[in-house]
Order: C-alpha cells, then sequence, then structure tokens
C-alpha cells in the first residue's frame, strides 16, 4: 500500500500507470483473505483497479496481464456474491461474459458462462426463500452443503 501512495506523487506516465495497475490487482487477493470480500477497504481496491484497467489510454499503460480485468471483474463479483446481492452479480456476470466473447477467450469464456449459471441459480434460490417464508411458494429449498448444492424435496 506504501508502494500505491508513493506512486500518486510522482508525475504520471504511462509505465507508471501500467505499474500502479499491478500493484493495485496485486492488492486485492490479500486484502479478500485478511480483510474479507465485502470489507470497505477489499471493495476500494476492486472499484479502484477496475478504474484503472478501464481508464486506460495507450498500449503502454495496458496490464501485462491480459486477464487482469477478467480478474478484477471476478473480485467484484464475488464480493457482492457474498454480501448477496443478487442484481450486482447479475449485472457483473453479464459484463464479464460480455467481455469474454469480445474477446474470444476460452477460460474467461467459460468462466463467464459459471458465473451466469451461478448468479441465476443464486437469484432464484434467493426468490425460492423469499417465497417459502411468505407462505406462497411451493418448493422449499434446504441446503445439503455449505458450498451451496441444494435438493429440492417433492412435495
Amino acid at each position: 500500500m506504501r508502494a500505491l501512495s508513493q506512486i500518486a506523487t510522482l508525475p504520471s506516465t504511462p509505465a507508471l500507470r501500467r505499474d500502479e495497475i499491478r500493484l493495485q490487482v496485486a492488492l486485492i487477493n490479500p486484502l479478500m483473505h485478511v480483510k474479507g470480500y465485502p470489507a470497505p477497504e477489499t471493495k476500494a481496491a476492486v472499484e479502484r483497479a477496475r478504474r484503472l484497467i478501464e481508464q486506460v489510454e495507450t498500449p503502454a499503460e495496458r496490464p501485462e496481464d491480459p486477464l487482469a480485468l477478467y480478474s478484477v471483474l471476478y473480485g467484484v463479483w464475488s464480493a457482492n456474491y457474498t454480501m448477496y446481492n443478487g442484481a450486482a452479480i447479475r449485472e457483473l456476470a453479464g459484463q464479464f461474459l460480455e467481455l469474454a466473447v469480445k474477446d474470444g477467450t476460452k477460460i474467461p469464456l467459460m468462466v463467464g458462462h459459471r458465473l451466469m449459471a451461478s448468479s441465476g441459480h443464486f437469484t432464484r434460490q434467493a426468490q425460492s426463500r423469499q417465497k417459502s417464508r411468505s407462505g406462497v411458494g411451493e418448493r422449499r429449498v434446504s441446503y445439503a452443503t455449505f458450498g451451496g448444492s441444494y435438493r429440492t424435496p417433492t412435495q
């Protein structure tokens, strides 16, 4: 974090902006594990990295890792998933998949489809739980494991 504050005091150059992106992306994973996904510091680091990558103007500024934006989008998606923010995860999964389709990269395309499926599954579970609480739904979701796998018993 000190390196990022030092960078902020220097005159901006494409190489410096690329280094700032690299450091900002590198900061995200430790923050997720130490502070937690929904921690304000983690969310701020993820959003800052995303803004930096989206504001790249020249090839010299681009991160060395062509998958950096995917990593950041996945981090934002994960943070929203742990905060049970269904609308945000659906939107982020769509952005991830749209970027992967545009780039034509296979692994991000596969991950994008998984995020879309997980987001849909998540929001359907939330809707089902809501209906169960209100007595409207016909199906009740019971969790078999912590990992989110579930079965819907027939009634």
